[in-house]
C-alpha cells in the first residue's frame, strides 16, 4: 500500500476559498449580532459577556467547517476517488448528516432573519424550503447521485462531481434548516411534523443504504478497478463487494444513528416544552416583525 496517497490533500481553489470565506465571515456575522452595552466606569462600550450557549453554537459552526474541509480537503477525498467506496460513503454521510445541521445551528440569529426577509414568498426557494418539498429533494439527491452511471460520472469529470457535492449540501441545509432552527426556517412546522420528517428520511437513506449492502454485485466498476487503485482494498483484505457492503453498511448505521439522535432531541425539547422559536441566543434581543425576526 501506498502510504503517499494519505497526504493528497486536496487544495482546489474553490473548496479552499469558499471553507476560508466562511471562516472569515463567521466573526463579522457574530460582531454585528451582538449588542454593545455601556460601560459608565470608562465612558466606553464594550461587548456583554458570552453566554455559554453562543460558545456552543461556535463551536458548532466551526466544528462542522472542519468536517466539511476533512469531507473535501482532507486525504479522504483522494481515497474515495477511486480506491475506496467505503471511504466515498463516509464523505457523503459527512456531506448529508453531519456538516449542515452542525453549520445551521451555529449561525446567528439575525443572519437567518435577514435570510428570510430577503426570500420572496412566491419564490422557488420558499416553496422548495417547504416540509414535503425538502424531503423530497433530500431524498431524490441521495438516489439519483447514488445510481450507478451517475456515480460513475462524478467519479470521472470534476465538474459533476463538484455539482453532486453542491446538490448534497443545499438540499441537506434545506432539510436541516426545518429540524435544526425551526423557528428560524422558511417554512417552521411543529415539533411532531419534524419527527415525521425525520422519519421519512431515515427510511428513504435505509433503503438506499440497505441496496447497497445486500447487492450481490459490485455496482460501482471503478471500485473493482486493479493495481494501483485496489492497492488499499488489498491491505485491508477486503474484496470490491466487501467493501460495497461495508459502505452500505457505513451508510446505514451512521445515518441511522444520526436520524435517531435528531429525533431524541426533538422529542425531548418538545417534552419539556422548549419554546419552537430558538432566537435567543447569539443575537440575545431580537424583534419579530410580520412574523420575520429583524
Amino acid at each position: 500500500m501506498d502510504f503517499d496517497l494519505l497526504k493528497q490533500w486536496n487544495f482546489d481553489p474553490s473548496i479552499v476559498g469558499g471553507i476560508v470565506a466562511l471562516a472569515l465571515l463567521y466573526p463579522a456575522w457574530l460582531k454585528r449580532a451582538r449588542f454593545l452595552v455601556p460601560d459608565r466606569s470608562f465612558s466606553v462600550q464594550r461587548p456583554t459577556a458570552l453566554p455559554s450557549t453562543d460558545r456552543w453554537r461556535i463551536a458548532s459552526y466551526y466544528g462542522g467547517l472542519s468536517i466539511l474541509a476533512l469531507a473535501l480537503a482532507s486525504p479522504l477525498d483522494a481515497l474515495s476517488d477511486r480506491y475506496l467506496f467505503t471511504a466515498h460513503m463516509f464523505q457523503h454521510v459527512l456531506l448529508l448528516f453531519v456538516v449542515p445541521p452542525l453549520m445551521l445551528w451555529g449561525l446567528p440569529d439575525s443572519l437567518l432573519a435577514r435570510v428570510l426577509g430577503a426570500v420572496p414568498e412566491s419564490s422557488f426557494i420558499r416553496k422548495a424550503a417547504g416540509p414535503v418539498p425538502s424531503l423530497v429533494l433530500y431524498a431524490v439527491s441521495m438516489w439519483v447521485w447514488h445510481l450507478p452511471s451517475l456515480y460513475e460520472a462524478a467519479l470521472g469529470n470534476e465538474v459533476i462531481h463538484l455539482c453532486e457535492h453542491l446538490c448534497f449540501l443545499g438540499s441537506a441545509t434545506l432539510f436541516w434548516w426545518l429540524i435544526v432552527r425551526p423557528g428560524l426556517s422558511l417554512a417552521p412546522i411543529p415539533a411532531l411534523a419534524r419527527i415525521a420528517l425525520l422519519f421519512g428520511a431515515a427510511i428513504s437513506s435505509t433503503g438506499l443504504a440497505a441496496l447497497l449492502t445486500f447487492a450481490t454485485t459490485v455496482l460501482y466498476p471503478t471500485y473493482a478497478l486493479g493495481p494501483p487503485y485496489s492497492a488499499v482494498r488489498d491491505a485491508l483484505g477486503m474484496t470490491s463487494l466487501i467493501d460495497q457492503q461495508i459502505g452500505g453498511l457505513l451508510m446505514w448505521i451512521g445515518g441511522g444513528s444520526w436520524y435517531l439522535g435528531a429525533v431524541a432531541i426533538v422529542f425531548f425539547r418538545w417534552f419539556e416544552g422548549t419554546s419552537e422559536d430558538d432566537s435567543a441566543s447569539l443575537d440575545h434581543a431580537p424583534a419579530r416583525s410580520n412574523g420575520v425576526m429583524t
